[in-house]
């Protein structure tokens, strides 16, 4: 068997979270997440300058496919599920199992949904609805559901 070699640099605060998913992947439990920062990708979204004003509008369906292709591992398993389910509530637990992360590595990356709706759509909010539990009937925890529209969107949205 021929034999490959990988060398992987990393700085940040999620080197942990980084070094989780190369060792699922190693072991044959995942498959690596391959990224490069906006801009040098000539596939990535810019920058927007919308203003505080803006971030409040609703999503567009260019923008929920535009998201489809530029969203990290754990956004996706997030708008997948809820995608495959609109109207019902998803749990951040479902989430994790279907990224293949447990909820410490998980955080960082939905942190960075974040950060990244901000700057590439100039939302303010997720495409789905979030609730923390125990309320409305839910158990306690963080809960997420999507609009049949975005769920429509989403669904019909390329990922390439």
């Amino acid at each position: 068997m021929e034999q490959s070699t990988l060398q992987v640099t990393f700085e940040g605060p999620n080197r942990e979270a980084v070094e989780e998913l190369m060792r699922r992947f190693l072991e044959g439990g995942g498959s690596p997440v391959v990224s490069t920062p906006a801009g040098e990708d000539p596939k990535d979204p810019k920058p927007t300058d919308a203003t505080a004003d803006d971030m409040d509008r609703p999503w567009t369906q260019e923008e929920i496919a535009e998201l489809k292709r530029t969203i990290n591992v754990t956004g996706r398993a997030m708008m997948e599920l809820t995608s495959a389910r609109p109207g019902e509530w998803v749990s951040f637990e479902e989430v994790c199992e279907a990224a293949g992360q447990t909820a410490k590595a998980a955080n960082p990356y939905l942190s960075g949904l974040t950060r990244h709706v901000r700057k590439y759509y100039g939302h303010s909010k997720w495409p789905v609805d979030y609730q923390a539990g125990p309320s409305l009937g839910l158990p306690y925890g963080i809960h997420y559901r999507i609009s049949n529209e975005k769920a429509e969107w989403w669904n019909k949205a390329s990922a390439s």
